[in-house]
């Protein structure tokens, strides 16, 4: 999960984390926010990100529920 533009903590470095995991067969979903940094500016976006951090605690963590949000497509 990151901002597009971001240079503080590039986005390759995140896609070269999900080819990975993918190889490995871990399930895995990368998450890029197209005009942002780092640090998030649009509300959209930050309240997307602290849902899926709430959804993943819960699944894997908690062990509840789904790990992404419902709403969210995903490309396999």
């Amino acid at each position: 999960m990151g901002g597009e533009i971001g240079w503080n903590v590039p986005i390759l470095n995140g896609e070269q984390m999900y080819r990975g995991l993918k190889r490995l067969g871990v399930p895995t979903l990368l998450v890029v926010y197209p005009g942002e940094y780092h640090e998030f500016s649009r509300p959209s976006f930050i309240q997307d990100r602290y849902e899926r951090y709430l959804h993943w605690y819960d699944h894997y963590v908690n062990e509840e529920g789904p790990a992404i949000p419902a709403a969210v497509k995903t490309e396999d």
